[in-house]
This record gives structure tokens, C-alpha cells and sequence, in this order.
């Protein structure tokens, strides 16, 4: 699976890890984007200053932390609460 469709798959498992990474993203602005891929790298470009690259540079490795650790046993849940909105159809998905 590719990161763009890891990160789709697992929006509301994710969202989290990439707020930890992006700590002035807020839960608002998370639920607008609703792990839209676009929509969230041009939002973490805008609040970070961080290029393009960058942000999926750091995507990327977010999801492939998650396959690491779930293909050792992990746990299929990283702690997002509850109230995360879950993924729907068409998110994240990039040019490609």
C-alpha cells in the first residue's frame, strides 16, 4: 500500500502521530481537512513554513512507522480517541 493510501486507510489512527509531528495543527483544523491529501500538505505547508517535500517526506514516514509496527505484532490502534471522525471514501488520495 502506498503511503498516500496508508494514510487514507488510517486517517483516524493516524491523526495523532501527525499532530504530534505538526503540533500547530489543531483538531479543528484536522476535521476540516478530514485527511484529505492535498488539502492536508498544503495546510501543514501553510502553518509550518515546511516545503512540499518536506511534509511528504514526514507522511511518509509516519505511515511507514505504522506498517513497521503492525507487521511486528503492533497494535491496530495507536491511541486516536474516539471522537477522531473516521475515514471516509476519496481521502488522501494524491496526484498519481
Amino acid at each position: 500500500m502506498s503511503d498516500k493510501g496508508e494514510l487514507q486507510a488510517r486517517w483516524k489512527e493516524l491523526w495523532d502521530r501527525i499532530q504530534e509531528r505538526w503540533g500547530e495543527l489543531t483538531d479543528e483544523e484536522l476535521q476540516i481537512v478530514n485527511g484529505k491529501y492535498e488539502q492536508l500538505v498544503g495546510l501543514i505547508q501553510r502553518k509550518s513554513g515546511e516545503t512540499r517535500e518536506g511534509v511528504e517526506k514526514h507522511l511518509g514516514e509516519i505511515a511507514r512507522l505504522r506498517r513497521e509496527r503492525m507487521a511486528h505484532g503492533g497494535s491496530n490502534h495507536d491511541g486516536a480517541g474516539d471522537d477522531r471522525p473516521a475515514s471516509t471514501d476519496g481521502l488522501l488520495k494524491g496526484p498519481g
